[in-house]
């Protein structure tokens, strides 16, 4: 709408040739013109407050009697959700185990630490509904090494031998007894 002075605009209401053209002249738009029943009512307004609000909680957008924000399949896969383990590895040797998915192992002790692989037959792996992932930070000067009796364990990219202190590395499942280093 261009400039005006308020006595333009009054003119304008007041040159008007009815309310339909008055509310065109001033640029109201259609809510001028709109039935008050299509808007909400006070009792349609409870449901607006129960919706997702600005600073609500994980815990209230997860809230089962409302679906603010997930379906059921997601808050299911909430509900197994924890915040990632942060795991201090000092010692030269660690098998991995189911409690490990998801983690993130800092390996501090000066000398090489292997990281034993089980297999399926040994860890169940292949039982969990998503793929499993463990992180692993080489935050001393020891460089890890791989143990994988059984286990197929690419690295096409060489992370393993090009790893240092201060790097970072992930082993991605893919398969029964077939991970990934990432």
């Amino acid at each position: 709408m261009a400039d005006f002075t308020v006595l333009t605009d009054i003119d304008t209401l007041l040159q008007s040739a009815n309310n339909a053209a008055a509310r065109s002249n001033l640029g109201l738009g259609t809510a001028a013109t709109t039935a008050a029943a299509d808007y909400a009512t006070a009792a349609q307004g409870a449901l607006a407050d129960s919706a997702l609000q600005n600073g609500d909680t994980f815990d209230e957008l997860i809230d089962g009697t409302t679906n603010k924000a997930f379906t059921a399949t997601e808050q299911t896969k909430l509900a197994g959700y924890s915040p990632i383990a942060v795991i201090t590895e000092a010692t030269t040797a660690r098998s991995l185990a189911l409690t490990d998915i998801g983690g993130y192992i800092r390996l501090t002790n000066a000398a090489s630490c292997t990281i034993t692989l089980p297999t399926n037959a040994t860890v169940a792996w292949a039982s969990e509904t998503e793929p499993p992932t463990i992180y692993f930070r080489v935050a001393a000067a020891g460089i890890p090494t791989l143990s994988n009796a059984g286990v197929t364990i690419n690295d096409t990219l060489g992370v393993v031998a090009a790893l240092a202190e201060g790097s970072t590395f992930a082993l991605q499942w893919v398969a029964t007894d077939v991970w990934d280093i990432i």
